[in-house]
């Protein structure tokens, strides 16, 4: 599943990379350096208007054969201040275990089965807290993440897949529930990467940088609409498409609107680079 994600990630490259040379076409071929199509970099970045002054935030993704995520850092940046924290990852193939590590010494320990889905994770914070994380599936998707802490269930996330159009996510914090309802596109269309706005819900941001490792399966399919039950605010996105079924998005705009009140914008942009 994973290699059937980076592999379409891999022909988008490739045109990129198609193009590159296309633009140098007058030039001897022996002086072109073509990046090496097996490693590229995603950037995930957001602008946002604060109190403080204009905020930029930005996850940068490094992937090697598209395959495995080599290294990831996130940047927040205020004015003059600037916050960045790097993560390293460790894959122990005997095992089947990958380690992230954060430089402020946080790790997030992951198994996985044969196939490459994770069934179990382990978060430890530099305080001495450890959270367990276990994670269900139903087929190829994720159906379900619980999270404990000190073996007691602290929160869940389960999905629950209607038909090819609709998905319920149900969450649980704290003893208290809320019920998201899921819309796809109407075309059955695959983003590349998962629904950045989806994985800011409590406990499914927990996992970031799994799931943009595909730890969880790959087959994101594209949100057109979401809504809580018993809730009139209804958050709709708009992606710039491509040709086919599988989008790339250049960038995906989040819109909450609530009655007559003016609606809420975000937009996240994407930029997926090959590495020479």
């Amino acid at each position: 599943m994973k290699t059937t994600l980076h592999k379409q990630i891999t022909g988008l490259c490739l045109l990129c990379m198609t193009a590159l040379v296309a633009c140098n076409n007058n030039e001897d071929i022996n002086d072109i350096i073509e990046p090496d199509p097996w490693k590229a970099q995603l950037t995930i970045s957001e602008v946002k208007q604060s109190d403080g002054g204009t905020l930029t935030y930005k996850e940068v993704y490094n992937y090697s054969d598209f395959v495995f995520m080599t290294s990831c850092y996130t940047e927040q940046k205020v004015l003059d201040f600037e916050l960045k924290n790097n993560y390293s990852i460790d894959y122990d193939f005997n095992n089947r275990k990958y380690t992230y590590t954060d430089e402020l010494g946080n790790s997030w320990e992951y198994i996985h089965d044969q196939w490459g889905l994770t069934h179990q994770g382990r978060f430890y914070s530099t305080g001495g807290e450890e959270r367990t994380y276990l994670f269900k599936y139903y087929g190829e998707h994720l159906a379900q993440l619980d999270e404990y802490i000190d073996d007691k269930l602290n929160a869940s996330a389960k999905f629950e897949y209607i038909d090819d159009y609709n998905t319920k996510l149900t969450t649980v914090v704290n003893g208290q529930t809320e019920v998201l309802h899921i819309k796809y596109s109407d075309e059955i269309i695959w983003n590349a990467f998962p629904n950045y706005f989806l994985t800011e819900i409590y406990p499914l941001n927990t996992q970031r940088l799994a799931y943009y490792n595909g730890l969880f399966g790959v087959n994101f399919r594209v949100i057109k609409e979401m809504q809580y039950e018993g809730s009139d605010e209804v958050t709709t996105f708009t992606y710039n498409n491509m040709p086919g079924s599988i989008i790339m998005p250049d960038f995906c705009t989040q819109t909450i609107s609530y009655g007559n009140e003016a609606p809420f914008k975000r937009t996240v942009n994407y930029t997926l680079t090959p590495i020479e």
